[in-house]
């Protein structure tokens, strides 16, 4: 005599109904998973120009006057170039800004006399992005700025 155990109907209906439920708890979150956007969201660049207002400032203690000085004044990096400038010096320009980014910068030769300091600051928007300090009287000063382009929200 030969005694086989079966579960009842009532216990192998719940067996059943358990497994059943967990697969689809696990189809599910695997759907949920692979059905969402095909990859990481890019930012996107805005393609028209954007205006930003860049502010250089060129200071010295001991020389009045800077021998030189160049600064970026717009699209493509388009320089100006000013000889023999009476300290302290401002300049403000527009600078438009596309797809790929803009730069600013100002440079500062100096008149290497041995004595006082040289500085340049630069703000864009009204936010101070770069300072030099030269103190040994030799020494020019550059200051620049990368400035990143806009993104659509």
């Amino acid at each position: 005599m030969t005694l086989t155990q079966t579960a009842p109907p009532r216990r192998r209906l719940v067996l059943v109904g358990g497994v059943v439920a967990a697969l689809l708890v696990v189809l599910g979150a695997g759907l949920a998973y692979f059905s969402g956007d095909d990859g990481p969201q890019h930012p996107v660049v805005r393609t028209d120009p954007v205006n930003h207002e860049v502010l250089y400032e060129v200071t010295g203690t001991a020389a009045a006057t800077a021998p030189v000085i160049t600064w970026v004044t717009g699209e493509r990096n388009a320089t100006e170039q000013a000889v023999n400038v009476p300290l302290p010096w401002k300049s403000s320009i527009t600078l438009p800004v596309g797809p790929s980014g803009g730069y600013a910068a100002v440079e500062v030769r100096s008149a290497a006399t041995g004595a006082g300091s040289l500085s340049c600051r630069m703000f864009v928007d009204g936010v101070q992005v770069a300072q030099q300090v030269a103190t040994d009287g030799f020494a020019g000063v550059a200051c620049s700025h990368r400035i990143p382009p806009e993104y659509v929200k």
